[in-house]
């Protein structure tokens, strides 16, 4: 994913790399599963251009790849880009190394089908432009789906009136000053947290129509316990995306 302050690649330091799994394996799923039931608004289209903003070490745009051809989506070239790519380009995938916040890519206007992003917005410093330049690749009625973390999320809301700072939300890159919970390990970058509707009204001001909003999970273990009750009430709330610790969205291109 984006790099920043740290390498996000990590997504969460305390998590060994069987829980960075289940919790990468989740947002491909989602994302995925949006991209296939909105797919239709593409029209007749035979082979697909896809973008990968915020690609890492490109374990995410490997999943993305084997779980569209599964459900028999042709694509035609994927392009991974990243302030600092550590995947190598092939056949199938072109890298581009761009800073998200303020340089245009190297992809024309009007080019790609479907751009999705897991975990990067909340990196950058200014993501109207991350926005609108995934609007400019896009064709008329592409597809572009993003998974953030929820700065209102659940626990959150209870946090706040106890003079928490939010999880998710940070205010140095050295350490996680402020809160009650969740203080160890250290920061990840994140610089704009969102919450659903901030996302929604930032895709529509910047030529989209949002389609869909899905809450996400949070609390993941290896074992796939998910952390006992707590693990259960964040479950739960990802059927109610303005409470869920994250969520996805999706929109399409208009004009």
């Amino acid at each position: 994913m984006y790099k920043l302050f740290h390498n996000k690649g990590r997504l969460m330091k305390d998590y060994d790399s069987a829980e960075i799994d289940h919790y990468l394996d989740e947002r491909v799923k989602s994302s995925s599963s949006l991209i296939l039931k909105y797919s239709h608004l593409l029209g007749p289209v035979t082979k697909l251009r896809i973008v990968d903003l915020g690609c890492g070490d490109g374990r995410a745009v490997q999943k993305m790849i084997d779980t569209l051809t599964i459900q028999s989506i042709n694509i035609e070239k994927v392009f991974a880009v990243d302030v600092n790519p550590t995947l190598k380009t092939s056949d199938a995938i072109t890298v581009i190394k761009s800073d998200l916040n303020n340089t245009r890519l190297q992809i024309p206007d009007n080019s790609v089908h479907i751009v999705y992003s897991l975990e990067t917005i909340e990196h950058l410093i200014n993501p109207v432009f991350f926005v609108r330049e995934a609007h400019r690749i896009l064709i008329s009625n592409g597809i572009f789906v993003i998974t953030t973390p929820n700065i209102l999320a659940w626990y959150n809301r209870i946090l706040f009136p106890f003079g928490s700072l939010p999880i998710h939300y940070e205010v140095s890159e050295v350490k996680n000053y402020g809160r009650l919970v969740a203080k160890d390990g250290g920061p990840v970058g994140h610089v704009r947290v969102f919450s659903p509707r901030a996302a929604r009204e930032l895709f529509c001001d910047n030529g989209f129509s949002v389609l869909e909003i899905k809450g996400l999970k949070f609390l993941f273990s290896k074992d796939k316990s998910n952390h006992g009750k707590l693990g259960l009430l964040d479950s739960f709330f990802t059927h109610f995306p303005s409470f869920s610790s994250m969520f996805s969205i999706i929109g399409t291109k208009v004009g």
